[in-house]
């Protein structure tokens, strides 16, 4: 009988389902030109309710979510990112009306590390994410807010929102392994939708 084969080697799921993906090299590039990358494919546009990963590379290999970190000089406390897995994931999703909004989801190994991580984290957030969720980050730096709980189909999330009520971005755990952080909460409601879609499927 002929040998058994080995089994191919699967490529890492995304941790939000989705539908299309663009990678983007770092290599001999700054922050400010990934950055600029990140917004050209927010102004690309993309077919309403769709989701498009962005998957930076680095000598051709995925960069973790620690690299990533690493490389746009974000500092998060200590705690929280020792509690993070290597996978992370840049998202957009374009919402019904083709509005394209950034979103951020990682995965987590100790929940509690985490969630105490992100709490600490709070009054540096807003300056620490500016390469992601804001276009103009000049103008960032004048706003001034705070964080507000909601909810959000049945999820507890944290929403900063600035002194004029206007809300830059939000997080949340969607359960004790996932943590997103977005732009608005149609972004946060699809993901939710998507994450709870494909645990049924499972």
């Amino acid at each position: 009988p002929s040998p058994i084969q080995p089994a191919a080697p699967q490529k890492p799921s995304s941790i939000i389902p989705k539908e299309a993906q663009t990678i983007i090299s770092i290599d001999n590039r700054t922050i400010s030109d990934v950055s600029e990358r990140i917004v050209k494919e927010l102004e690309k546009g993309q077919n309403p309710d769709t989701v498009r990963e962005l998957i930076l590379t680095s000598s051709s290999s995925r960069m973790t979510a620690p690299q990533m970190i690493e490389f746009f000089g974000i500092n998060p406390p200590d705690n929280l990112v020792r509690s993070l897995d290597p996978q992370g994931m840049l998202g957009i999703y374009a919402s019904a009306d083709g509005e394209t909004h950034f979103f951020v989801a990682v995965t987590t190994n100790y929940f509690q590390n985490s969630f105490a991580g992100m709490l600490q984290w709070e009054k540096l957030m807003a300056d620490d994410l500016k390469y992601f969720l804001y276009q103009s980050t000049d103008s960032f730096l004048a706003v001034r807010g705070k964080f507000e709980d909601r909810i959000i189909k049945n999820k507890d999330v944290r929403t900063y929102v600035t002194e004029e009520g206007n809300t830059l971005f939000l997080y949340s755990f969607i359960d004790n392994q996932k943590l997103i952080i977005t732009g608005d909460s149609d972004s946060l409601s699809e993901i939710i939708k998507r994450l709870e879609k494909q645990s049924f499927i499972r």
